[in-house]
C-alpha cells in the first residue's frame, strides 16, 4: 500500500464511486491536471453537492412540524433487520444511487450508512459550463429528480424507510484526505456542510422525497426546472441567512397531480412567506391553511403551526429579527427529545 502512486490511489477512490468508464476519464484528466499540480494536494472549484439521506433508518422516530413521530415498529431498519437484510439493502440502495448520479456526470463521495453526499462538476466531467444542461447544478437537480424514480422509492417504502435531499452550489476543495495508507480523493468545504443542512431542513419541514435546494442553485436553474420559495433559514456559523427553495420538478415534463396543486396554490404559499416575515402572524396563518387545504403538504403545516405559535407569544422572535428560523434549537429539542429528557411540540 504504502508504494502506491497518487495515480493509484484516486484510481482505487473513484473505481468505488463511479461506474468504470467515467472513471477511467477522470483519472486521466487528473493525471493531465497532475503534470502541473498535485490533485491529492487539493484544487478548488465551483461545483455542486447533493446530500441524500434516509429517515428511519437506524432510529424509529422522526421529527415533523416541531412533534416527534414513531413508526408502528419499535425500532429502526439496521435494529430489527438482520445484517444481511441491511448491507444486501445498502449494496442495493447505493448501486441505484450510483448509476443515477453517474448519469448525471458526478460522483457518490461520502457514506455513512444510509446517508450520503454526492458532487457534480469534476474535472473534464462539467462538459461544457456555458450550458445550463450541462452546469453541475443542472444535474444535481435531475439527478435528485431522477431519485424519486419508483424503483428506489419502492425499495424504500417497502422497508418504511423515507428520504429528503439537500443541494447547494458553491467553491469546495477536492484533494486526498485520509491516513497516509488510506488517502481518498473526497470533497472538502462550506458547500457540503450546507447541502447537508438544506437535507436536514426538509426533514424537518417536508413530506418525504422533498428536494430543498440553496438560492444559489435556484439562480442558475430556474429557468429549467419549477422552484417553491419555502423560508429563509439561519445556520450556524453562518452570517447570511439562507433562502431555501424547494424544487418540484422539471420545467415541460407531465405533472404529478400533487405537483399541479403545488404549482396552482404557490402564489398564495408566496403571499403567507412576506406577511410571516413582516409579522403579521394570523393574516399569514390564513394563506398557509388555504395552502394546505389544497396540497395536503407538511410544509404549509410547518409554516402555519408557527406563525400560530409566534400569534401566541411562544418563541415569537424579538424586534431585530431578519425574517430566518434557526435550525439549531430544532436540532437540540429532537436529540433531546430523543433521550427522554424534555417534551416539545410547535402547537
Amino acid at each position: 500500500i504504502e508504494s502506491m502512486t497518487d495515480h493509484d490511489r484516486i484510481q482505487l477512490t473513484l473505481q468505488r464511486r463511479l461506474v468504470k468508464s467515467d472513471a477511467d476519464r477522470f483519472v486521466q484528466s487528473l493525471v493531465a491536471e497532475g503534470k502541473k499540480r498535485d490533485p491529492l494536494k487539493g484544487s478548488r472549484a465551483s461545483m455542486s453537492v447533493m446530500a441524500l439521506d434516509c429517515e428511519l433508518f437506524t432510529r424509529a422516530t422522526a421529527v415533523y412540524d416541531g412533534k416527534l413521530v414513531k413508526t408502528h415498529k419499535s425500532v429502526g431498519f439496521a435494529t430489527r433487520s438482520s445484517p444481511q437484510e441491511v448491507v444486501g439493502f445498502l449494496q442495493e440502495y447505493y448501486a441505484a444511487v450510483r448509476v443515477i448520479v453517474g448519469e448525471g456526470n458526478g460522483m457518490v463521495d461520502r457514506i455513512s450508512g444510509a446517508a450520503c453526499t454526492s458532487v457534480f462538476g469534476l474535472g473534464d466531467m462539467r462538459l461544457s459550463s456555458h450550458s445550463t444542461e450541462f452546469a453541475h447544478e443542472y444535474q444535481s437537480c435531475l439527478a435528485a429528480l431522477k431519485l424519486r424514480t419508483k424503483h428506489l422509492y419502492n425499495m424504500l417504502h417497502s422497508n418504511e424507510l423515507y428520504a429528503h435531499i439537500g443541494i447547494h452550489s458553491a467553491p469546495l476543495i477536492m484533494g486526498g484526505v485520509g491516513l497516509s495508507e488510506a488517502v481518498e480523493y473526497t470533497a472538502v468545504g462550506d458547500c457540503v456542510l450546507v447541502a447537508q443542512s438544506m437535507q436536514y431542513a426538509a426533514e424537518l419541514y417536508a413530506d418525504p422525497w422533498t428536494i430543498f435546494c440553496t438560492k444559489n442553485v435556484y439562480d442558475r436553474v430556474l429557468q429549467s426546472f419549477e422552484f417553491r420559495e419555502v423560508d429563509v433559514i439561519a445556520l450556524r456559523g453562518r452570517d447570511e441567512p439562507i433562502v431555501v427553495y424547494e424544487l418540484i420538478g422539471l420545467q415541460g415534463a407531465p405533472r404529478t397531480p400533487q405537483q399541479d396543486k403545488l404549482i396552482s396554490s404557490m402564489s398564495t404559499y408566496q403571499e403567507g412567506l412576506e406577511l410571516y416575515q413582516n409579522r403579521h402572524w394570523m393574516r399569514a396563518f390564513d394563506k398557509f391553511q388555504k395552502v394546505h387545504k389544497i396540497v395536503g403538504d407538511r410544509t404549509s403545516l410547518t409554516m402555519l403551526t408557527r406563525c400560530k405559535r409566534y400569534d401566541k407569544g411562544d418563541g415569537t422572535p424579538g424586534s431585530d429579527w431578519d425574517g430566518s428560523f434557526s435550525l439549531e434549537p430544532i436540532l437540540v429539542q429532537r436529540t433531546s427529545k430523543e433521550k427522554g429528557l424534555i417534551q416539545y411540540t410547535s402547537s
